[in-house]
């Protein structure tokens, strides 16, 4: 705080009078601030809730629980999954808009809810720091590109050439509009100069399609379509991460091959805007050190996914940067969200 005197003659009275003001100004914000001071430095007293977005029973929720439980370990209290699902994920986000600040009520929420469907609903546009605070990064997924074996093509360049030469021929396969599959593929498409044709599906029937061939392509997390590799059911085309998969080292990057091009799936621990950064730094320090040991680790590699143990500055800058990289793809494929 500044105290400023209107005054610049010099006047003992005035300045007897006006020096206590001033302090009192000083003291008055400092107690203001002295409840969170004093929260952040017990925290936490009590068990922290971590909502959960979606139904129970997806893996990537074990991961979450494990890795929560070897956090309360450093926090000296449990952490807690509570579910809300629905509106693809966004409840978790509105909830933590409304929270206390103090620590006690968080949520898991993905890439695609923080960066697409905050430009493409009317009604939900969250910005971090603004509206919630970015506390940890749980983990990242490479996508494998995928097709089926009846196509004429087995690796990212005959791919490459066969989608040339017939733009618009080949389709690939997405859990809906506005996801992670169907904006990768979109990002990846454009990089490469090919056409393809989208055909979204539910949850249900879009991996028998892809088994049958009834649609040429998509891509998934590793773990989802190992199997089918394995037997020869699907062909491992390329990955759309940073590096290759130790679990498929014959199958190349997108990026090797000179596109442009490295898409994962994301997600991140938030929690209430005004969050002290103390009590950020605590649970951030937390999860990262539970990420260090060596189930977790295992858990993560066994899936390929991956880490960053990135401080919440990090995770910050990240969310924006894809949030403006996002903008638009938004915008050219017109997605809309209630």
């Amino acid at each position: 705080m500044v105290c400023v005197r209107k005054s610049t003659k010099y006047d003992h009275k005035a300045r007897v009078k006006w020096m206590p003001q001033c302090l009192w100004a000083i003291v008055a914000g400092a107690i203001a601030m002295l409840p969170a001071f004093v929260a952040a430095q017990g925290f936490p007293t009590k068990p922290v809730t971590v909502i959960y977005p979606f139904p129970p029973g997806n893996p990537a929720e074990n991961k979450l629980r494990v890795m929560y439980a070897e956090a309360a370990k450093t926090l000296g209290q449990p952490i807690v999954t509570e579910y809300r699902p629905g509106a693809g994920g966004r409840l978790g986000v509105v909830a933590v808009q409304k929270a206390p600040p103090d620590g006690y009520l968080l949520s898991f929420a993905t890439d695609s809810v923080l960066t697409v469907a905050s430009q493409a609903s009317p009604t939900f546009h969250p910005q971090v720091e603004r509206d919630y605070v970015a506390i940890h990064a749980p983990y990242a997924v490479s996508l494998t590109i995928v097709s089926h074996p009846s196509l004429p093509f087995r690796d990212a360049r005959g791919w490459i050439e066969y989608a040339k030469a017939n733009p618009g021929k080949l389709t690939y396969a997405s859990q809906g509009i506005g996801g992670s599959q169907h904006l990768n593929m979109e990002q990846a498409t454009g990089a490469l100069g090919i056409s393809m044709t989208h055909v979204p599906y539910g949850a249900t029937q879009m991996m028998p399609d892809m088994l049958s061939g009834t649609v040429s392509m998509t891509l998934f997390g590793l773990i989802t379509v190992k199997q089918h590799i394995d037997a020869g059911k699907l062909i491992a085309i390329a990955t759309s991460g940073p590096s290759r998969s130790p679990l498929l080292p014959n199958v190349s990057t997108l990026k090797e091959l000179g596109y442009d091009v490295s898409a994962q799936s994301w997600t991140a621990i938030v929690g209430p805007p005004g969050l002290p950064a103390e009590i950020v730094n605590r649970l951030n320090t937390a999860l990262n050190a539970a990420q260090k040991t060596p189930e977790i680790a295992k858990m993560l590699a066994s899936d390929d996914s991956y880490v960053s143990l990135a401080t919440p500055q990090a995770i910050t800058a990240q969310i924006r940067s894809e949030y403006d990289k996002m903008g638009p793809l938004v915008k050219r494929l017109n997605l809309k969200f209630d």
